[in-house]
């Protein structure tokens, strides 16, 4: 174990190993090394530090990470960062309507797609265990529920804040 990850820090050497790893599909998403350098402010060598599993000290800036992402539309260590504290990325979808047709569309699309999470609950369950291809549907699903919710919550909050509204 490295020196600098003896301490009683949060992160471990298998989490900077996950975020070099992280970086480095984002570096490959950007089309390599020289095009990373080319949309952010540091040179070819310092993304090869970044990423390098042989330098631990040396990692990405926030500002290049950003860069990328924006980039690339690809939030890949955002992704990381956020799974290493427990939570999940989501895209915010284009803003909707928010006509009183539109909210019942919203409701409408979140209870229909609860409907398809239980059913393939109820589905995976009769045999008393969820298999892996049964777990990877209902994932699948709960994606989109989770989709339909922040379509809601998005449109609530742009009504919250007068940007629009009925």
């Amino acid at each position: 174990m490295r020196k600098d990850f003896q301490s009683p820090r949060p992160t471990h050497e298998r989490d900077i190993l996950a975020l070099k790893g992280a970086f480095r599909q984002l570096v490959i998403a950007a089309g390599g090394q020289e095009s990373a350098a080319s949309i952010t402010r540091v040179s070819q060598s310092q993304i090869s530090r970044a990423g390098s599993t042989n330098e631990m000290e040396t990692l990405p800036a926030l500002d290049v990470i950003a860069d990328l992402e924006m980039d690339t539309g690809r939030p890949i260590v955002t992704q990381a960062l956020a799974r290493l504290t427990g939570h999940e990325v989501v895209a915010l979808p284009p803003a909707g309507e928010t006509s009183p047709a539109a909210w019942m569309a919203h409701l409408g699309r979140l209870i229909a797609e609860a409907g398809d999470v239980e059913t393939a609950l109820v589905a995976a369950l009769a045999d008393g265990r969820v298999t892996p291809d049964e777990a990877q549907r209902l994932d699948r699903e709960a994606d989109e529920v989770i989709e339909a919710l922040v379509r809601f919550k998005r449109d609530a909050r742009r009504v919250a804040r007068g940007e629009e509204g009925v």
